[in-house]
């Protein structure tokens, strides 16, 4: 059969790939962020993981950004290393005891350098059990407690 000049299109469908691995949605990846420790890398599996571990959406960075369209394109896991400048420090306090002439007894830092830590409250009180005592750390502006502890006095 003869055909007119023109332009004609034939669809056919093309075979799958033999690749049949799945993509695995990890990102690895470094920026700035509220909180969190440095020089590690964090498992983030959600939004939630985000703020939980590494605070909230910062104004000088766009590491939260990137993340939530990470996930929001289907991405299942990201490991996120935190950065700081080089003057960045992580807070810290000396806990003295209660004795008549209070001695320094304990000395608290925070996880990761950055004027997070400065709101944090550390609580020592006795335990319930005799001879213990509870060491609880947590978020001033929100109460949250982010780490109890519990121990024996040795």
């Amino acid at each position: 059969m003869t055909q007119a000049p023109g332009v004609y299109t034939s669809i056919v469908a093309a075979p799958s790939s033999s690749n049949s691995s799945p993509p695995t949605g990890t990102w690895f990846v470094t920026g700035q962020t509220q909180a969190g420790p440095t020089g590690v890398a964090v498992p983030i599996t959600s939004m939630g993981d985000y703020l939980a571990y590494l605070g909230a959406r910062v104004s000088y960075g766009i590491l939260y950004d990137s993340l939530d369209e990470f996930f929001h394109d289907g991405g299942v896991l990201a490991y996120v290393s935190r950065i700081t400048g080089p003057a960045a420090v992580s807070a810290a306090v000396t806990l003295v005891d209660q004795a008549g002439s209070p001695l320094s007894t304990l000395s608290v830092t925070a996880g990761g350098a950055g004027t997070w830590g400065n709101n944090l409250s550390v609580t020592i009180a006795t335990g319930s059990v005799s001879n213990s005592y509870t060491i609880a750390a947590k978020t001033i502006s929100t109460a949250a407690t982010i780490i109890t502890d519990r121990k024996s006095v040795v």
